[in-house]
């Protein structure tokens, strides 16, 4: 009996690591083809009408601690002109990645802490809010603050 009680606690302690391994994955997917492809590498609105909430802001808290803000109106914009002026696809030293450094889930909601990197140098630490709705994981908001000295990281 003992040994049946331990088998069922292994084995639901591994499916929730399975389970929460690929709510995991499935938000590094949101955050690469709607983030980084959708609105850096590659420029792709649909990606960004899929994976960002409809509510989604950015907030940038530069050095001094002043706070601006960014609805996804704005960035969809910025991007659509982009592609207006042929700067789409970028490419080597323009080209934007990210260092995953915690992704944290709970129920339907997550925090991503990351570094933005362009090329491979580091531009900004990042914390990107998303939840999951029935349409799957969104990216609700981040904030960020730009690297302001020469150190990498």
């Amino acid at each position: 009996m003992l040994n049946k009680i331990i088998f069922i606690v292994f084995l639901s302690l591994g499916s929730h690591s399975i389970f929460a391994q690929y709510e995991e994955e499935a938000i590094k997917e949101v955050i690469l083809e709607a983030y980084v492809n959708g609105v850096y590498n590659e420029g792709v609105i649909r990606n960004i009408k899929l994976g960002f909430s409809d509510k989604f802001q950015a907030f940038e808290i530069d050095k001094d601690g002043n706070m601006s803000v960014q609805n996804l109106e704005g960035w969809k914009a910025e991007v659509e002109q982009k592609i207006k002026e042929g700067k789409y696809p970028v490419s080597g030293t323009e080209k934007v990645s990210l260092r995953y450094h915690n992704v944290d889930i709970f129920r339907n909601m997550a925090h991503v802490k990351i570094t933005f990197l362009i090329g491979n140098k580091t531009y900004a630490r990042e914390v990107l809010t998303l939840y999951k709705s029935p349409k799957g994981w969104l990216i609700l908001n981040k904030t960020f603050q730009k690297q302001t000295s020469s150190k990498s990281d």
